[in-house]
Parts: C-alpha cells; sequence; structure tokens
C-alpha cells in the first residue's frame, strides 16, 4: 500500500475496482471512471497516477487503454454494447478501427461477443496496401551486355511485383484514408518506374 489515500481516493478506487472486468458495461465504466478521475479537480496533483500504481488492478498502460475504450464514438454507443465482446484487449483492438472500417467489419460479422482480439488484428492487417516493390536503380543502368538476359529478366520481375501489388487490393474494401496512402505511394514510384523503363529500352538496344 502507499501513503494513506484521502477519502476522495478512496471513493475513486473502491468504484473502479467494483466496476473492473466484470462485463462489457464494467469495461466501458472503469474507462469512464478513470477519465472523472483524472478530470476531478478535486484531486490531488499526482494523485491520479499514484492510484493506479499502488491501489488499482492494472498498469497506467492499461488504465491509458481503457479509457480510450470509453471515449471510442462505436463502442460507447448503447446499442453496440450487447455485440462486443467482454474484454478489454479486445476491445482496444476495436479502437483502432475508423468509421469505415468499422462499419466493414460489421459487414464481415466481426463486431461481435465471441470475436478474439486475433481475429480483429488480421482484419486490419488484410486492409493494409501491399507493400511496393522496392526497384533497385543500380540493376537498371546499362553496362553494354545483357548476359544470359539475367539483368533484363530481373528487371521485368520488379516492375510486375508493382502492378501485381496494385491488382491484390480490393479497393473496395479499404477506407479513403488507407486508398489516398496507396495513391501517394505509387505516385513516389513514377519516376523510377519511369528510369526502370528507360533502363529496359537502352539494355535491349546493347546499351546505345
Amino acid at each position: 500500500m502507499s501513503e494513506a489515500l484521502t477519502v476522495r481516493e478512496s471513493r475513486w478506487v473502491s468504484r473502479i475496482c467494483s466496476a473492473w472486468q466484470k462485463s462489457v458495461e464494467g469495461i466501458l465504466e472503469t474507462g469512464r471512471l478513470l477519465c472523472d478521475a483524472k478530470d476531478d479537480p478535486k484531486m490531488q496533483h499526482g494523485s491520479w497516477l499514484q492510484m493506479i500504481k499502488h491501489e488499482l488492478p492494472f498498469s497506467d498502460g492499461t488504465a491509458e487503454r481503457l479509457m480510450v475504450i470509453w471515449q471510442h464514438p462505436q463502442l460507447s454507443k448503447s446499442a453496440h454494447v450487447p455485440n462486443l465482446p467482454p474484454s478489454w484487449g479486445t476491445l482496444y483492438e476495436l479502437t483502432k478501427l475508423d468509421d469505415g472500417q468499422w462499419a466493414l467489419a460489421e459487414d464481415r460479422g466481426l463486431i461481435r461477443p465471441d470475436v478474439q482480439r486475433k481475429q480483429i488484428v488480421a482484419f486490419r492487417k488484410s486492409l493494409l496496401p501491399a507493400k511496393p516493390t522496392v526497384i533497385d536503380v543500380d540493376v537498371i543502368r546499362p553496362t553494354g551486355t545483357t548476359k544470359d538476359g539475367k539483368r533484363v529478366k530481373t528487371i521485368g520481375y520488379q516492375l510486375s511485383g508493382i502492378t501485381d501489388g496494385l491488382a491484390t487490393i480490393q479497393w473496395d474494401q479499404v477506407s479513403v484514408d488507407i486508398a489516398r496512402s496507396i495513391i501517394k505511394q505509387y505516385q513516389d514510384s513514377s519516376k523510377i518506374v519511369a528510369r526502370a523503363a528507360r533502363g529496359l529500352k537502352l539494355i535491349s538496344n546493347g546499351g546505345d
């Protein structure tokens, strides 16, 4: 135990411990209480962190995540509570979804009480753009020979990797922000692609 708690601090500790992990509602209530305690003007300076460190059954990192859960616009909707998993770790993973991703998760049946954290992690990864193939610019500099055609083939494989990556993206299933990020990545690659194309032409012509 830490130094003797004030009456104010004791009340917050009692309420938070009573709510902690008893249900989805309890997890949300814990987040709300932590926010309220942190904003309580009658709490002594620094006592909030000390209260968590010495009196509550979780770390300050967990406390921060619980507050994020409470403040998330989708999780805090009462209509969604019956469909939420009673696990703060899974709920926190759900806070990483924007509104468009949340709607897609609902369509795929992922917003349900028995969903597991790993399923949400996998869902989020499935929305990430394919990593663009990095073209080694040095390989496209002609040296006057195409020995066994190896360098030409290498360049071809690298260029096809970019188009293959674009082809694997399900554009109707990504958010606007992710789509913009993808477009920017490939726009930034356009100059490299153009240089690669010029390199192919030069190599095919024997470096002329």
